[in-house]
């Protein structure tokens, strides 16, 4: 009668041993899975954004330098058409360039 408690116990025993054996192999697979998420983070999808960020800022970086360009192009045509002295235009022109 004892022997069967004592096997019986065993049993149960090598029961939670091998559901605790399969719930540390499950973590570990987890655990896995999550290191490969983390490095394709770090290596591939973060540096593709900085990337991608730094190309952004400098074509918005370039419209604006455009922008300006285009709008100091005008002042200028502006400034010559307004303009009935073209001797006052040109000195004007001049200091404008200075100032610049």
């Amino acid at each position: 009668m004892i022997i069967i408690i004592i096997i019986i116990i065993t049993i149960i025993s090598v029961v939670v041993i091998c559901c605790d054996q399969t719930s540390f192999l499950a973590l570990d697979e987890a655990i896995k899975v999550t290191n490969r998420r983390v490095n394709a983070l770090d290596n591939v999808v973060i540096p593709r954004t900085k990337n991608t960020i730094k190309y952004i800022e400098s074509e918005l970086d370039e419209l604006e330098r455009e922008d300006i360009f285009r709008i100091k192009k005008v002042n200028k045509k502006e400034l010559h058409a307004k303009c009935d002295w073209p001797c006052l235009c040109l000195i004007f022109a001049v200091v404008q360039k200075l100032l610049v």
